[in-house]
């Protein structure tokens, strides 16, 4: 999208191991700027193993993650992820049934400025 956001979709049936973390982060490391947000898309059904949900985050690049789960089990899943390192969680996280909202609240986070130097 931006080198301060950009957004995530994993295919559909794919589980997410820690070697295909670290291939994420070396991504995001390379294409994002410190301090950008993730648009995390669950509209496919994915999982994660035990280890790659305890690295999942970025907390050195990423600042927040905003995580649309159009349906019950997308949000279950990423309530389930997000429990399991709650009291480790270094970033700001939140979820949306709504995709714009989403987008609309990552921007408001990373690039609060925008708005405003568009209205001026």
């Amino acid at each position: 999208m931006n080198h301060r956001i950009a957004e995530v979709i994993v295919d559909d049936g794919v589980e997410m191991t820690l070697e295909h973390i670290g291939e994420y982060h070396d991504f995001l490391i390379e294409h994002l700027e410190v301090g950008s947000g993730l648009l995390i898309n669950k509209s496919t059904s994915y999982t994660y193993s035990f280890e790659a949900q305890q690295h999942i985050f970025l907390p050195e690049r990423i600042k927040a993650y905003a995580v649309y789960t159009p349906s019950v089990s997308a949000k279950l899943a990423t309530d389930s992820v997000v429990m399991m390192q709650r009291k480790k969680l270094p970033v700001t996280l939140k979820t949306f049934e709504d995709y714009d909202e989403a987008m609309t609240w990552l921007k408001s986070v990373i690039q609060p400025d925008a708005d405003t130097n568009a209205k001026a």
